[in-house]
């Protein structure tokens, strides 16, 4: 499932980082986009399920659960 997943500090503040996602099903990428909101102190995450960008760099989860971002990388 590909997904746009949004980064901010809350809810009302600017927007630190848009990247794609791709998981497996919602519940997959609920919980990929918690971990990596988690790791980088954001406050405030979204998904927007369906949704891909082609200038967006992607978040990818590899094994052994460790995410990485690929600048550009297809879906």
């Amino acid at each position: 499932m590909k997904s746009l997943l949004t980064l901010k500090a809350a809810y009302y503040a600017p927007t630190i980082e848009t990247l794609n996602l791709a998981a497996r099903g919602p519940n997959e990428a609920q919980q990929i986009a918690a971990w990596y909101a988690e790791s980088n102190d954001c406050g405030y995450w979204e998904l927007k399920f369906n949704q891909y960008s082609p200038t967006n760099d992607t978040l990818i989860r590899g094994r052994n659960n460790q995410l990485r971002i690929e600048k550009n990388a297809s879906i």
